[in-house]
């Protein structure tokens, strides 16, 4: 028996029951059981997403092979408009189960079979072609089955709870990784299934009501581009996010040579740097579920500020302890950008596409991404990690003084 969507009454109250006893919303759409299935896939991706970094790092010696991971992972996600259109034609849920068995197959072979670089990359873009699907279907999710008024309370829960357990994966790939590459990849694979099971009962007591009818055309592809530019906050908020993941992308690389290489430290305490990182991300999304009324640009403005000071802190880093502290800070900033900008693209004028609309986000915050990972990668070899995390300083202390212009300008319209 499937459960309503929540009343208009509900929603206007921020989610909470009605005076007939009726369950609140995170109860009501089994929301702790859906987050406890992205939990459990967010820690067998972060752990082999770690290790695999690392061990191209350490098999090429370069920093175009940890690009290359990052690179094969964004070209993938390019097709997010389609990708997302499929969440507004069907139940998201089961397009996640599809997404996660599809990756529990592939680990499962990269465990047995990945040993190449070429391997083990064209592995994570099969892998990707299903997060091209499942990220905007979970978004998708969210914004068709949270009441409006909660929604930034469940995505600072989904994200905070989620960077709980991106440390533990981060710290778990790390220690897997130095027993034998196979583990973390098998990890991941066993998460996956398990997620898939949990998303599959979910997905049998919760109504997202009828999805669109609309067939799919190139020009549907198109609208969600429009859609962002028709939206004077839309623009603005992904104008922000594309010069943050670009930014963001040169820096990744630069983290795993800096770690690895200049501090020489051993692979394993990239995990743990990495750890850090989510643990100052759930930090800010705690901070951000007590403290409801924050509006989400001065939330990102400050998230923007926070990636930044982090970014300088890693290139002036000397010890893998300041490389913690560092990445603390970036994890803060990191979430407050991802709480903020996802809160509000959900709330985008058009909302029977909204799908749509989080997949093309998608697929041009990947295409800077896809860049940023090449100018990383480039950088590093020619002028080393430290360098290379100042370039990304700058870029995202530039960003944050555009969107602060941004923000000023729309709001005087």
């Amino acid at each position: 028996m499937t459960h309503a969507l929540p009343s208009s009454a509900e929603v206007a109250r921020g989610g909470e029951p009605e005076s007939d006893g009726k369950p609140r919303w995170y109860l009501q759409q089994r929301f702790p059981l859906y987050v406890t299935a992205r939990a459990l896939s967010i820690i067998g991706d972060f752990a082999t997403v770690t290790a695999l970094a690392a061990h191209l790092y350490a098999m090429t010696g370069s920093g175009f092979g940890i690009a290359g991971l990052f690179v094969v992972r964004a070209v993938a996600r390019l097709f997010g408009p389609l990708g997302g259109s499929l969440g507004d034609r069907f139940n998201p849920l089961r397009l996640l189960i599809g997404a996660d068995l599809l990756a529990c197959i592939v680990f499962a072979v990269a465990a047995t079979q990945g040993g190449a670089v070429i391997n083990l990359l064209l592995l994570t873009f099969l892998a990707e072609i299903g997060v091209t699907v499942s990220q905007p279907a979970s978004r998708t999710y969210i914004a068709r089955s949270i009441p409006a008024a909660a929604r930034g309370r469940a995505n600072a829960v989904l994200i905070g709870i989620g960077m709980v357990t991106a440390a533990v994966g981060a710290a778990v790939g790390g220690f897997l990784l130095s027993l034998d590459f196979a583990w973390p990849m098998l990890l991941n694979s066993g998460t996956f299934l398990i997620s898939c099971l949990l998303l599959a009962w979910t997905s049998r007591v919760v109504d997202l009501g009828s999805p669109t009818k609309r067939s799919l055309s190139w020009s549907e592809f198109r609208q969600g581009f429009v859609d962002i530019r028709a939206d004077a906050q839309t623009m603005t908020i992904v104008q922000a996010v594309l010069i943050m993941a670009f930014a963001f992308a040169i820096q990744r690389p630069a983290v795993v040579a800096l770690v690895t290489g200049e501090l020489a430290a051993a692979e394993s305490a990239y995990g743990f740097v990495m750890a850090a990182q989510s643990v100052g991300a759930f930090v800010a999304a705690l901070y951000l579920i007590r403290h409801r009324s924050a509006k989400p640009a001065l939330v990102l403005l400050v998230g923007l500020t926070m990636l930044t000071v982090g970014n300088f802190g890693f290139a002036a880093a000397g010890t893998i302890a300041l490389g913690v502290v560092a990445s603390l800070v970036v994890g803060l900033g990191s979430s407050l950008r991802e709480i903020a900008s996802m809160t509000a693209l959900q709330a985008a004028k058009a909302q029977d596409r909204i799908g749509l609309l989080m997949g093309s986000v998608m697929s041009v915050t990947f295409l800077a991404d896809t860049l940023g990972s090449l100018a990383g990668g480039a950088l590093i070899d020619a002028t080393g990690a430290r360098w290379t995390l100042v370039a990304s300083g700058i870029i995202t202390a530039g960003g944050a003084v555009y969107f602060a212009m941004l923000r000023r300008r729309t709001n005087n319209h």
